[in-house]
């Protein structure tokens, strides 16, 4: 038998090749389908790869090598997390074979996308083998495929930007590809974005696996296979409530879904919402109040700035128990501001937030430029400003007479994300 993995060498950069919002969602929809219907690709070609590993049970079925050795598939799926897909195979004629129909359907449905695959001699010590393909991957990770699948000639039109041959409708075989997928999943008829919105935010959010280099040191397959099918679906599990979550409160919010808000699915471990800056907040505290083991980060940007570059930045600040902000000031990252909050602290930014709108804006960047004159310059203003608004910014500010760092640090965290925090006029924050 033959223990096999397959994997993408140029995931991301196949998915924002452009920055076109339509086509990076369509790819992202493409690239997390292709491991999933590879079995029932096969099948047209008379193989049988099981591929039932969800199936009967909310948390996956559990694996039993013994009882595909006995069954008449040539091939069963141990397991699929987006990034890779595992197999086992009867025989290396079988895997080559499969490989071959593979690399069709990958041509013909995605045009470029660059997956390998390496494989090794079934042991039936599950640690034995994971750490020999692990070894494989790297090794042919790293002989990266730099050529894309389209020879033109010099009266051959092309695309502006990627240069790849254009082939139906002004568009190349690629965009065309992504385009359909768009299409196939997202509501293309949906309202315009707002014009007055400058700025867009992206949620990346993932669970926390701890078990996994647990599960790779367990040598019986049966149970590591088992416990990883479970993992993975618990943790899709939760990616997909996000998911639908932050839609249905985008709907609430503004009552707008349109063609820019929606997921991207980067990394099978990870996904990227895209919404409006301005909703991003709200969205993260309605979720977080209801669930709080869960890695996120976010990236607030103008359009200007690469989609690609977005992700990167709310990947970086993705992890457990904090929520990390990154907000690019311009179209680079230079004088961008970063911040990390834990639940608590979030939830003390955003009372922080609607109190300081009711100051206006000018008064809250006289406030912050004060922090750099000095501490005299600092208490004056905050004095000042207790005389004027009296009541709830009075008290607030009284609130750290005790703790005047931590007033800075809010004033100046505030001042940065002032035009994209919730309204003052929504009150269940002060």
């Amino acid at each position: 038998m033959i223990t096999a993995v397959y994997s993408f060498r140029n995931k991301r950069e196949y998915i924002f090749r452009t920055n076109e919002m339509r086509e990076i969602k369509g790819a992202s929809v493409l690239l997390s389908e292709v491991f999933s219907v590879f079995a029932e690709e096969t099948q047209k070609y008379g193989m049988k790869i099981k591929n039932s590993w969800r199936d009967d049970s909310e948390f996956g079925v559990d694996f039993d090598v013994s009882l595909f050795e006995k069954s008449g598939c040539d091939g069963e799926v141990l397991y699929s997390d987006g990034d890779e897909l595992d197999i086992i195979y009867k025989n290396k004629d079988i895997y080559i074979k499969a490989n071959r129909i593979f690399s069709k359907f990958l041509l013909e449905n995605t045009y470029s996308a660059d997956v390998f695959s390496v494989c090794t001699e079934f042991s039936g010590d599950f640690r034995k083998d994971m750490k020999i393909l692990s070894k494989l991957s790297k090794t042919a990770l790293n002989q990266e495929n730099n050529s894309l699948p389209c020879n033109v000639m010099p009266f051959t039109l092309t695309d502006n930007y990627t240069f790849m041959p254009l082939y139906e409708n002004g568009l190349t075989a690629e965009s065309g590809h992504k385009l359909d997928a768009y299409e196939r999943c997202f509501d293309k008829n949906n309202n315009l974005i707002n014009k007055f919105s400058r700025m867009l935010a992206i949620i990346c959010i993932g669970s926390d696996d701890k078990n996994i280099s647990d599960i790779y040191e367990n040598s019986d397959y049966n149970e590591s296979v088992s416990r990883m099918r479970k993992l993975i679906c618990r943790r899709d599990s939760d990616i997909d409530y996000f998911t639908s979550f932050a839609v249905k409160n985008c709907v609430e919010i503004k009552n707008i879904y349109d063609n820019v808000h929606g997921y991207i699915r980067i990394t099978g471990k990870k996904t990227f919402f895209i919404c409006l800056a301005e909703d991003a907040f709200e969205i993260l505290n309605n979720y977080l109040f209801e669930v709080s083991d869960v890695c996120v980060g976010t990236a607030l940007f103008n359009r200007n700035v690469p989609m690609s570059y977005a992700c990167e930045r709310a990947e970086k600040f993705c992890s457990p128990h904090t929520i990390g902000f990154f907000c690019f000031s311009s179209g680079k990252s230079t004088g961008a501001l970063s911040i990390r909050y834990n639940i608590d602290e979030f939830q003390e930014f955003l009372r922080a937030g609607k109190v300081f709108e009711k100051i206006g804006k000018k008064n809250l960047e006289i406030l912050s430029e004060s922090i750099i004159k000095g501490d005299a310059y600092f208490t004056f203003e905050t004095e000042r400003i207790k005389s004027e608004y009296r009541g709830g910014v009075a008290q607030f500010i009284r609130k750290y007479s005790e703790n005047t760092e931590k007033l800075k640090e809010l004033v100046q965290n505030v001042s940065v994300f002032y035009d994209v925090l919730p309204s003052a006029e929504d009150n269940r924050y002060v």
